[in-house]
């Protein structure tokens, strides 16, 4: 995979979870219940980023990617299960915490905040 596709993938997943929560629901179709799609996402882009031996981020990119996986932390486990609810997406104040962390990282690259492109997530309905 190349470093720019990387890039991009990151990019589209830190929008996603920088969107209204209105906004993010969009992008996950009705029979998918769970929002952890959105995390899902981010995760594995930046794995995706931190696999790739060319690209070398630059400290304030690094901090500001650290900060949303540190939100993230604080909303897992089976503690927080509530929190990853589509009514917990548009009420809960962690999912507000997120969204700034997440808009942080993307001023950070100099990234715009808008819808990704195309699709984000792919799914077969059985």
């Amino acid at each position: 995979m190349s470093t720019d596709r990387t890039l991009v993938q990151l990019k589209a997943a830190l929008q996603a979870l920088a969107l209204p929560a209105e906004k993010q629901l969009l992008l996950l179709p009705e029979f998918v219940r769970e929002v952890d799609e959105l995390a899902l996402s981010f995760e594995h882009a930046l794995n995706l980023v931190r696999a790739d031996q060319r690209r070398r981020l630059a400290g304030r990119h690094r901090q500001s990617l650290k900060e949303v996986e540190r939100v993230l932390d604080g909303m897992s486990g089976q503690r927080n299960a509530h929190l990853w609810t589509r009514g917990s997406l548009r009420e809960d104040e962690a999912w507000s915490r997120l969204r700034e962390a997440a808009r942080k990282a993307l001023r950070s690259f100099d990234w715009k905040l808008e819808v990704p492109p195309g699709r984000l997530f792919e799914y077969i309905e059985w």
